[in-house]
């Protein structure tokens, strides 16, 4: 019984903090995108995993929770992304620039699984789009630089 209640807490959180509106925003955008990539490969489960990337992404957040909650896990208190404000820290390790261009390096070298790992860069490019607009850089994105500055938040 406890779970549900911190389930609808949760989703009280996720309402009421903008946390919808921004998810909202991940669809617009992630929408886009899928369309496109479907209208140059004319494969629509490639087009529906870009928008299945563009939201999975978001699961690098645990690694933050973890890092600072530990094992104890909380949905409200996962959803509130008040690790990030205390800690003023983000590792998120699957937000970087960085794997959508060796994502599509990669893909240039590989026929049998072009397509997929083009998907992907396009659903993680998608994402880290509308996130660079609501952080207000890009460059948070760069997880190398993430790295040169001990993850500390800007």
């Amino acid at each position: 019984m406890i779970y549900i209640k911190d389930f609808v807490d949760a989703v009280g959180i996720f309402v009421n903090s903008g946390l919808f509106a921004d998810e909202l925003m991940h669809g617009f955008i992630n929408i886009l995108f899928a369309g496109i990539f479907y209208y140059k490969c004319r494969n629509i489960k490639m087009s529906a995993l870009v928008l299945f990337v563009t939201y999975i992404i978001d699961i690098d957040h645990l690694v933050d929770y973890f890092l600072f909650y530990g094992v104890n896990f909380s949905f409200s208190t996962f959803i509130s992304l008040d690790y990030f404000g205390i800690t003023q820290r983000a590792v998120v390790p699957f937000h970087a620039w960085e794997w959508v261009v060796l994502l599509v390096m990669y893909s240039t070298q590989t026929k049998k699984y072009k397509l997929l790992l083009r998907a992907i860069a396009t659903g993680m490019f998608a994402h880290l789009i509308w996130d660079s607009i609501t952080v207000g850089t890009p460059i948070f994105y760069i997880i190398l630089y993430r790295i040169s500055q001990s993850f500390i938040v800007i």
